[in-house]
């Protein structure tokens, strides 16, 4: 196992990424601002616009956990609060039936040390974001941009994926969609299914990978509103109108470069970077439709969530990730959203 970071993984945004990194948070804003005029004139998030719920809940974090994982906010057993947002992928609100990636965004609060990103020195916080999917036909971050920018419009979107990535990846890329997309119209719950990190961040000296596996299952309780359009919604207000739900947070750790590699999307082998519980999150049940759990969703979509949000001890890791800091802080102070709530709270 790797006990070190290579020099290489210790820049935090290279300079040399820096002139590509300024290109593509341009091309992002540009998205937005499109996605902007086609809606009510304001700029969204560029990606996962809708939220089925944002949410308060707490980060417990497990005792006797092995040395290579005790670092970071990882170092000792804690309960840290944390805001929770469960959300759509595309770039404007859908109805819940349409194929789409989802995403599970978590900012850890309370969170100490030297920040990562110039000007969020005061950000108390650490972002995990994480997708349903377990990994990205990606090899680096340009093919990135290709996949997230094609999505624009939807009709043109495979005939800018084939002229983007070429023949062979594009239509690696296609039918990784249509898997997927399959599978998605299926989908009852949000919260029944696993959410993966797909790219790394360091423990420490060690790059892993982070996972989140559900603690419930089946459907949920009570009657349905019968919604076609807010189902997973739905779902949610069911399930915490009776009980808690949460999810267990697992981390694989890089044994090397050939089989758990840290540049491009690709899932790392169970069977050779075995799955560590490591904590534990846990949202409190509560009336989704109640003032209070509305104020908290409120303040979840007035935040901005960016992996490079976070201490060095948790530093995101490879090619991908090296470009993904610049570009998400440019998107967010796009709209105006901040890294911390005690920031959203300045005039």
């Amino acid at each position: 196992m790797t006990t070190e970071l290579p020099p290489q993984w210790q820049d935090r945004i290279p300079e040399s990424n820096r002139a590509q990194a300024s290109i593509d948070a341009a091309a992002i804003n540009s998205f937005q601002r499109d996605f902007a005029r086609r809606g009510d004139g304001n700029p969204h998030r560029a990606f996962h616009v809708k939220s089925h719920a944002g949410l308060r809940g707490t980060l417990r974090i497990l005792p006797d956990l092995p040395a290579v994982a005790r670092q970071g906010i990882f170092a000792e057993p804690r309960d840290f609060s944390a805001l929770v947002r469960l959300s759509n992928g595309f770039s404007a609100a859908k109805p819940d039936w349409f194929p789409d990636l989802v995403g599970l965004a978590v900012k850890v609060e309370g969170v100490d040390g030297d920040k990562l990103l110039p000007g969020e020195a005061r950000a108390a916080t650490q972002d995990f974001l994480a997708l349903d999917r377990g990994y990205l036909p990606i090899e680096h971050a340009g093919q990135l941009m290709v996949i997230s920018l094609a999505t624009g419009n939807l009709l043109t979107a495979p005939f800018k994926l084939l002229r983007g990535l070429g023949i062979a990846k594009g239509l690696e890329v296609i039918f990784w969609t249509i898997g997927w997309s399959l599978r998605r119209l299926f989908l009852k719950s949000v919260v029944t299914i696993g959410f993966s990190g797909v790219v790394p961040v360091s423990v420490g000296p060690t790059p892993a990978k982070f996972h989140w596996r559900p603690r419930q299952s089946g459907p949920a309780p009570g009657r349905s509103r019968g919604s076609w359009t807010d189902y997973l919604r739905d779902d949610l207000r069911r399930r915490l109108a009776v009980g808690d739900i949460g999810f267990d947070l697992y981390l694989q750790f890089h044994v090397d470069d050939v089989r758990t590699p840290v540049d491009g999307g690709y899932a790392w082998d169970t069977g050779v970077a075995p799955m560590v519980k490591v904590a534990e999150l846990v949202v409190k049940s509560c009336d989704l439709d109640g003032a209070a759990a509305q104020a908290s969703e409120a303040e979840v979509n007035r935040m901005a969530f960016n992996p490079w949000h976070g201490i060095a001890a948790h530093q995101p890791v490879g090619n991908i990730q090296r470009v993904r800091g610049l570009i998400y802080q440019k998107s967010a102070a796009l709209r105006s959203a901040a890294a911390d709530p005690r920031q959203s709270e300045q005039p």
